[in-house]
């Protein structure tokens, strides 16, 4: 098992990363914040992507929350907002001009 990543670069890394997914409380519902801030996604990408650089290594952490927030929205969805939801997040991953106001696609667009 590689050593703890726990370096400056991923404490830095770490610590933007969950200040930038806060900032989305619009899209976290309040019972799944303390969620959030537990769960570890940053250790995560440290020990995954340990051999990244700082930019690396915040772009891993930022992606991976996205996910796990994307996950955490279609839990209360059926599958017609599901597929909404889904149809937001690529739009905005495969198009940086595109956005429908969305704090979801704002996420995926930073």
């Amino acid at each position: 098992m590689p050593s703890l990543p726990y370096t400056y670069q991923h404490e830095r890394a770490s610590t933007e990363s969950s200040a930038w997914l806060s900032g989305f409380r619009e899209v976290i519902p309040a019972h799944k914040r303390r969620f959030f801030k537990q769960r570890g996604s940053e250790l995560l990408c440290g020990y995954a992507y340990s051999y990244a650089n700082f930019e690396g290594l915040r772009t891993a952490m930022d992606f991976v929350n996205l996910l796990y927030v994307y996950d955490d929205i279609g839990d209360d969805q059926d599958a017609q907002e599901a597929n909404e939801t889904g149809t937001v997040l690529l739009n905005a991953l495969r198009d940086p001009n595109w956005s429908d106001g969305s704090q979801l696609a704002r996420m995926a667009l930073e």
